[in-house]
C-alpha cells in the first residue's frame, strides 16, 4: 500500500521504501468538518432531548502546506504510525489520508486516477480518549 507523506530531505525519501514495521511516518493528512450531532433525536413531553445535543465545538483547524511529497510504501502485513495534534481529533473533525494500492501506483505527485481515502474521526475514538481531547 502506498500513501503520500511529507518529504523533508534525502533520509525521509530513503526511509519511505525501507522503514521497519510500525515505523513512525510523516503522513500528509487533511482535515474537514464533521457533524457529530445525533442523526435521530427524540424530545419527551418535558422538552428533554435524547440523545442530547452536542456541545459547541471549536472550529476545525486550518493549515497550509508548502512541502513536497514522497510516497511511502507499506509492505503486506506491516504498518506505520503517525502523530497528529490532539485538536485534530476533536469530535467535530474528520482526518483523512489518501492511499493507493501497489498495482495502482502512479506516483505521489499525481493524485489523478484511483485514490482511496481512509478516514479517522474523533467521535469514533473511545470515550476515555475523547475526554482527554475536549
Amino acid at each position: 500500500m502506498n500513501f503520500p507523506g511529507k518529504a523533508n530531505g534525502l533520509e525521509i525519501v530513503k526511509s519511505a521504501k525501507t522503514h521497519p514495521d510500525g515505523a513512525e511516518a510523516p503522513v500528509r493528512y487533511y482535515l474537514e468538518e464533521y457533524d457529530p450531532g445525533p442523526w435521530m433525536q427524540t424530545t419527551d413531553a418535558s422538552g428533554r432531548k435524547f440523545p442530547p445535543d452536542e456541545p459547541k465545538h471549536p472550529p476545525v483547524p486550518k493549515f497550509q502546506r508548502f512541502d513536497f511529497m514522497t510516497e511511502w510504501w507499506i509492505p503486506k502485513n506491516q504498518s506505520i504510525v503517525f502523530e497528529v495534534p490532539k485538536d485534530h481529533l476533536a469530535r467535530n473533525v474528520e482526518l483523512y489520508v489518501y492511499l493507493r494500492y501497489e498495482w495502482e501506483s502512479l506516483g505521489a505527485e499525481d493524485l489523478d486516477g484511483p485514490v482511496h481515502l481512509v478516514y479517522f474521526r474523533g467521535i469514533d475514538l473511545r470515550k476515555k480518549l475523547q475526554a482527554k481531547i475536549e
